[in-house]
């Protein structure tokens, strides 16, 4: 698995608490786009890849993921929707 020194603080939070509910495959592209310096890319991604398995997450975690979309400009169709898969 690569690295996740290269992670700021909240995406770190992001990728540890979703290692284990995602394909190890989804984790490292998140991480090798960041890397690169894609990191719309990398949300975008992690996002579609999060609704489309029905990845349950938690109330702190769609809040970082938002947070960090609306940072970087990316569109509520890629974040809205997850909210959904927050855990109750």
């Amino acid at each position: 698995m690569l690295s996740q020194d290269a992670l700021d603080e909240k995406s770190k939070f992001i990728i540890n608490n979703l290692e284990k509910k995602m394909r190890k495959f989804d984790i490292k592209n998140f991480i090798e786009n960041y890397m690169a310096g894609e990191k719309m890319m990398a949300y975008e991604d992690l996002c579609t890849q999060i609704y489309e398995f029905d990845t349950k997450i938690s109330h702190k975690v769609f809040e970082l993921i938002k947070e960090q979309c609306l940072y970087y400009g990316i569109d509520t169709s890629y974040w809205k929707d997850l909210e959904q898969l927050v855990e109750k």
